[in-house]
């Protein structure tokens, strides 16, 4: 299922997939102040808490800014 907006599932996913790729991400608080601060500027979509995108808007331009992903199926495919 495809969701739209739930902030603090695309952490968990993005916490996940970062430690299996061994990645830094920001803390959930460094998170949560960018979120904040670019309001319903913010866009965040996730699928089946398997993956997730973050994306911010600014004027007429959406920036693809992190994303994650965990193992699980989604679906017919595997992420």
């Amino acid at each position: 299922m495809i969701q739209i907006g739930d902030f603090e599932a695309f952490y968990s996913i993005w916490q996940k997939s970062a430690k299996r790729k061994k990645l830094w991400i920001p803390g959930n608080r460094e998170y949560q102040h960018l979120v904040q601060s670019f309001g319903k500027q913010a866009l965040c979509i996730t699928i089946d808490n398997a993956a997730g995108a973050l994306i911010l808007l600014q004027g007429e331009t959406a920036f693809y800014y992190y994303a994650g992903s965990t193992t699980e199926e989604i679906g017919r495919a595997h992420v």
